[in-house]
């Protein structure tokens, strides 16, 4: 068994299979050429239990797929709450980093209207991190703005970059992975 089983098995949802090969000492922070991690794929398909199984066993919350978008900007993007709120839980998860189109997860979940999501992550953010134009970064009492003004201003520049092949798209990386492998 390998790392690429590992992948499949936590795209699909197969549960039993990823913690099987987690038992045989597969990596799991072995990315392929395109930087697909099996906790990116799982996350950003909403595997709950999947990426729970993961991340017990050491996944790398931050490792980031080639545009830059790592498995909180997936999860953000496809509006899987329940993992976003599994990885903003991980010590050492970097709410702060951008993709190659310099949008963190809490922008691609504003631009996504994704609110909810947004305002998790933002709340998890350092103040340093917060966006600059977000009321936020000087009160953290005032996320709620923030969000209103990313989902607002930035929606549309946002949701044009989303539509490249890079970004991804609202079917997830697995499909975004799938179409590159072609």
């Amino acid at each position: 068994m390998s790392a690429d089983d590992l992948r499949d098995a936590a795209r699909y949802n197969e549960y039993d299979d990823v913690v099987a090969l987690i038992g045989e000492g597969v990596d799991v922070n072995v990315t392929d050429a395109m930087g697909k991690s099996a906790l990116l794929l799982a996350a950003g398909n909403g595997h709950v239990e999947v990426v729970r199984a993961l991340l017990d066993a050491g996944a790398n919350p931050n490792l980031a797929y080639t545009s830059g978008a790592t498995a909180l900007h997936w999860a953000a993007l496809n509006g899987h709450a329940e993992v976003v709120a599994m990885l903003l839980g991980v010590n050492g998860i970097d709410t702060t980093l951008k993709d190659s189109n310099g949008r963190t997860a809490f922008t691609v979940a504003a631009a996504a209207d994704h609110t909810d999501i947004a305002q998790s992550i933002l709340e998890a953010m350092p103040n340093e991190g917060k966006p600059e134009t977000s009321p936020a970064a000087a009160d953290d009492d005032d996320d709620d703005d923030a969000v209103e003004a990313a989902t607002d201003a930035g929606a549309s520049a946002s949701a044009a970059a989303d539509n490249s092949a890079d970004a991804g798209t609202a079917a997830g990386p697995a499909a975004a992975a799938d179409a590159s492998d072609a």
